[in-house]
């Protein structure tokens, strides 16, 4: 599981992709992210638990997919960076600390 933050040059709104944001820990992270005044999609394979979670939400969105699908990532990320920026995913970036790039040490 892993929460990605969405930052857009375009709008000031701080957006998070929680994938397996369904249930259990990934649920929790959602609507701690929703807390703390991010603006969150839940991705994970089954629609209902979703929408469940986005109903606790301040801001939410659900989208169905498997994180293990290129495709579906790809998709996740343009349907989140539409729904809370307004712009297209090119005006945004990706910051994932799971991300090999920041195992780097500076």
């Amino acid at each position: 599981m892993t929460a990605a933050v969405v930052y857009s040059r375009a709008v000031a709104t701080r957006s998070a992709i929680v994938t397996g944001g369904g249930t259990g820990i990934g649920a929790a992270i959602a609507r701690r992210l929703s807390a703390d005044g991010y603006a969150v999609t839940v991705m994970g394979r089954r629609a209902e638990p979703l929408e469940e979670v986005v109903q606790q939400l301040s801001e939410g969105l659900a989208v169905s997919g498997d994180v293990g699908r290129p495709e579906d990532c790809e998709r996740v990320v343009a349907a989140t960076v539409e729904a809370f920026s307004g712009v297209d995913a090119h005006g945004a970036s990706i910051y994932d600390p799971t991300s090999a790039a920041f195992d780097r040490q500076a």
